[in-house]
């Protein structure tokens, strides 16, 4: 009952929770108009068997897609796939390639994948659309991406909705890959409404841009079958024949009978032989020239030994034939090798569906403002584009606007959407909220999703250790099988003559090609990574999964990693005597507020103009956001990594930027909201008094270098400048939220009267902030200064404010570390305070942890790491690089900063911690089944090669009893991904 009135809360169509007005239609209630219309749409074409048979709800319809995108689109796709003459069906599908090829007239990703195939890679099965015109002359043919997929329901439901537009050839879908193969008539509906269409139903289509590595190994995997087919041919057809002739063995058949037979098992097999087996040839001779024993060579030496043995028993009568054997071992070895390749296949389809997250067009906008669509290819760094609503990211680019709201699901897993402000760096394939610009910065193959593309396509290309172990084994294994098939042969042959000879020789032949042996890796291995990439797991190198098993100890960073890596200003200390240059000397207690929020700007500036991606920058833009932003001169802004930030004054007073204006110049300059303009017009009006007057009163004027980072580095910098000046530092409390709008340039923050404890007096108070981190849970960063020039006013180190930062434990921190805990030993490693970390080791259970570490000591500490053992490092990229390159396998989240691509041997694109405990299972389950196929190979060979050497099996059963164990190490490879994944 409970239940029952649990869903009645929830759309019917997409299940999110309905409002205190939900619409209604037909007793179901919906959370929009748009899943309304969808539902509607499905009533309206008798569907509604979707929504009982469906596993998932279904995703909620969004804006239309840019009609003008689809309009280019399409025009490209009529260039490329129009046929002008005669009904597409009567015409070979060579004719119209060839047709397609010479109307492109330029190459685009977008479509060049978009021409007439007869799809005879087996990916999807034709499904006639009825009713429709199926004799149209035109004909526009193409495979797209269908994002919002989740189950066979969805499939069904966009197939049948498809099929039964005017104009829709033929619509068929592939829950595997995502992907759907449309056949269309562009005279009766066009690309943009079939769109539309499907967009109503809350999915969304996608034009899918080909990839190099995914049609070479569709091309391959079309070869394979194609020669599987002439295989399974014949030897379906061989076997009626073969059948014929088992029979006459214990009855009477004449001799023009057998005779007719073995020359029609003749006429079956020499097809298989000369084409479908001939790639077997080609490599075994190429093994041969590099001094390599292959598999291929005990599998052609076996088939031409039954072959010609054959013919000449056949045409002399002298024996019998086996060419039932030829067709059904090349069909066998075939089939193995067809399943491997389309194993792999759908690997690539699922990393390439990773780019199609890229817009294939972009609108660039010149110096007036105009917007032209380009494709994304054309874009270069430095050029303007225009992102409307709905819209992906086609490059990384820089935010322009003042602020915006993108969707960034693809690299972090999370729906929510995120504020981002200007200056900072979106990654391509983040979807745009609102209409924003932004200015190129890396375009094409730099772009952070080509790059994930590239390390997942490499990944699938590698080969872990134990495969080349079992490489080398079967190279020993070749031979050793050669040498008892010449002890079988003259063995039986001085026993039992020739014929007899020839059929064992054969037979051991047969069963001793090691498919089973050289499938049982790659198989096991391309369905882990498979199973890793469905995960949201990427590897940059294959053979990490094999380290991920053996590994004994895992290094945890901690910011970004065991945390949330959302740091919130929680707490603040400012110095009470800081007084910028617009104060007189008894105007101090007037401008104490104006000063705290100088200090604010300044430090948020440093932040954001260093263009570093870390959440410590994330939490001073969030914080300070509403605050004029200091133009400072980044020529003089330098980053100390894992210590902070430093910037000298190009001259005085205070700060000024590259144009030689000052900070309160700076600073009403970019105040932009209501009521700021008299304030500052007054703080300038002071400034300038005082500035003439220091300026006939000063012997020389001073200079500062200022620096934001952490405490630890603040007492090394004092150490080097003699000690620091840290009296007067009083707390700083919120009344609220700094708030949006027009009374955002005003102060929200009061001071704390109670100074007699939390207040840092002196040099011997210091070890407080220390003790504060611990008990706050919190992270220091201080902002001080120290003087360029000898005065007698300021000779150490000036701890200007010190801000408090809190980062939240992950929510699945706790349980994933507990489970890691019983088969690693764990670590944190971490720049942040020995208080703070051993706080956090103590609160997830953690004993082994180390503080207060520079980036070289990180490095240093997993270097020694990977000497006791196999060691992973995972990390947030950016002052872990080189920790995470030192370690046998670096991991970072892709969400993380850009050097994390560079430096981290896996990605976990969801930004979950639960992943790495997937990434456990799914690489040990590898490394289970690895070994299951080896001992399934081994033990198939060690069982049958006495049999056969004995002579009690025939070629047949041989070339059975092969393929069996082959088909049965790729079936327990994939099964095994599937009954895993339950356990995660």
């Amino acid at each position: 009952m409970q239940e029952t009135a649990q869903s009645s809360l929830l759309c019917y169509h997409c299940g999110l929770p309905v409002e205190d007005r939900p619409i209604e239609r037909n007793e179901h209630r919906f959370c929009c108009q748009g899943c309304a219309g969808a539902y509607e749409l499905i009533a309206g074409s008798g569907m509604l068997d979707y929504y009982e048979f469906r596993t998932e709800y279904a995703p909620r319809p969004e804006e239309r897609s840019s009609d003008e995108i689809w309009d280019l689109i399409e025009n490209q796709s009529r260039k490329a796939e129009r046929v002008t003459s005669g009904s597409a069906e009567s015409q070979p599908a060579d004719h119209r390639a060839q047709t397609e090829q010479s109307g492109k007239h330029r190459r685009n990703p977008a479509t060049e994948n978009n021409k007439a195939q007869n799809n005879a890679d087996g990916e999807n099965q034709s499904a006639q659309g009825s009713g429709n015109n199926v004799g149209a002359t035109a004909r526009a043919e193409s495979h797209f991406l269908i994002e919002g997929i989740h189950c066979s329901s969805c499939i069904w439901l966009n197939e049948t909705m498809l099929r039964s537009l005017p104009g829709v050839l033929e619509a068929s879908g592939n829950l595997a890959t995502n992907r759907l193969h449309l056949v269309w008539d562009p005279d009766s509906i066009s690309l943009k409404e079939l769109a539309h269409r499907i967009e109503k139903l809350g999915y969304r289509l996608l034009p899918l841009r080909k990839s190099d590595s995914s049609e070479a190994q569709k091309n391959y995997a079309r070869s394979l079958l194609k020669k599987m087919v002439v295989a399974g041919f014949f030897a379906g057809n061989i076997m009626l024949v073969s059948v014929s002739l088992y029979a006459g063995y214990f009855g009477t058949m004449d001799r023009f009978t057998k005779n007719f037979f073995h020359l029609v098992s003749f006429a079956f097999a020499t097809p298989v032989l000369f084409y479908s087996a001939a790639i077997f040839f080609r490599t075994a001779f190429a093994s041969l020239r590099h001094g390599v024993l292959s598999m291929d060579l005990l599998t052609s030496a076996g088939l031409s030994i039954a072959y010609f043995y054959s013919v000449y028993a056949a045409f002399f009568e002298a024996g019998e034939v086996y060419f039932d054997s030829v067709c059904f071992v090349t069909f066998a070895v075939l089939a193995g090798r067809y399943l491997e390749s389309r194993l792999k296949l759908r690997s690539l389809y699922l990393v390439d569906n990773l780019q199609q997250a890229e817009s294939p067009f972009a609108r660039i906008l010149d110096n007036e403002g105009n917007a032209r669509i380009i494709p994304s290819e054309d874009l270069k760094k430095g050029d303007t584009i225009l992102l409307k609503p709905g819209e992906s990211l086609p490059c990384d680019s820089v935010l322009l606007e003042a602020s915006a709201e993108v969707e960034q699901s693809l690299l972090t897993g999370e729906f929510e959407p995120v504020t981002r402000k200007k200056g900072d760096l979106l990654l391509s394939g983040l979807k745009a909220i609102g209409e924003m610009k932004l200015r190129v910065e890396r375009a094409g193959d730099q772009s952070a999703l080509r790059q994930i593309q590239a390390m997942a396509a490499e990944s699938l290309n590698d080969s872990p250790r134990s495969q080349k172990f079992a490489e080398m084994a079967g190279r020993y294994f070749v031979g050793f099988v050669l040498l008892a098939s010449i002890a079988a042969f003259y063995y039986h042959y001085q026993k039992s003559g020739l014929a007899e000879a020839i059929i064992i020789t054969v037979t051991l032949l047969i069963v001793a090609c090691p498919c089973a042996l050289n499938l049982a890796i790659p198989t096991a291995f391309i369905a882990g990574i498979q199973r890793s990439y469905s995960s949201g797991i990427l590897f940059r190198n294959g053979q990490h999964l094999e380290t991920i098993a053996r590994a004994k100890q895992i290094i945890f960073d901690k910011t970004g990693t065991l945390t949330t890596g959302r740091m919130e200003i929680t707490e603040e200390w400012f110095r009470e005597d800081f007084v910028p240059p617009n104060a007189g000397p008894g105007n101090r207690k007037d401008n104490a507020r104006p000063s705290a929020d100088l200090l604010r700007s300044l430090a948020r500036s440093m932040e954001s103009r260093s263009g570093i991606q870390h959440p410590v920058v994330r939490a001073f833009q969030s914080r300070y956001g509403a605050l004029p932003d200091l133009e400072l001169d980044r020529s003089h802004l330098r980053y100390h990594p894992g210590l902070g930030l430093s910037i000298e004054e190009s001259a005085s007073p205070l700060i000024l930027d590259s144009r030689g204006m000052s900070v309160i110049e700076t600073m009403s300059r970019s105040a932009a909201v209501d009521g700021a303009a008299a304030a500052t017009d007054e703080l300038k009006a002071n400034a300038a008094s005082e500035h003439s007057a220091e300026s006939t009163n000063r012997k020389h004027e001073l200079r500062y270098e200022y620096f934001l980072g952490s405490f630890r580095w603040m007492n090394e910098l004092a150490s080097d400048a003699g000690g620091s000046d840290n009296s007067r530092l009083i707390r700083v409390q919120p009344k609220s939220q700094p708030p949006s709008g027009p009374d955002s340039s005003r102060s929200h923050w009061e001071i704390d009267n109670d100074r007699t404890e939390e207040s840092i007096q002196d040099r011997a108070a210091l070890p407080d902030i220390e003790k504060l981190c611990s008990e706050r849970r919190s992270t220091a960063v201080v902002l001080a200064r120290r003087a360029l020039t000898e005065t007698e006013s300021y000779p150490e180190l000036q701890y200007l404010a010190v801000f408090f930062l809190h980062d939240a434990l992950r929510n699945d921190a706790k349980p994933i570390v507990s489970r890691l805990a019983k088969q690693y030993h764990l670590t944190i490693l971490s720049g942040d305070s020995r208080q703070h970390v051993a706080g956090l080791a103590e609160q997830l259970g953690i004993a082994d942890f180390q503080a207060q570490q520079s980036p070289e000591q990180k490095r240093d500490f997993v270097k020694q790491a990977t000497e006791r053992s196999e060691t992973l490092m995972i990390g947030d990229g950016i002052n872990d690089s080189a920790a995470l390159a030192a370690a046998d396998a670096g991991i970072s989240f892709a969400g993380g900063a850009g050097l994390a691509l560079l430096s981290s041997d896996i990605l976990l694109l969801n930004n979950r911690l639960q992943d790495l405990w997937k990434m456990v299972l799914i690489a040990r389950s590898t490394r289970a089944k690895i070994i299951q196929n080896l001992l399934l190979a081994f033990g198939y060979n060690i069982l049958l090669l006495p049999i056969a050497f004995a002579g009690f099996i025939s070629p047949f059963l041989g070339a059975v009893f092969m393929s069996l164990s082959s088909i049965t190490v790729i079936v327990n490879s994939v099964f095994a991904g599937k009954v895993k994944s339950l356990n995660v």
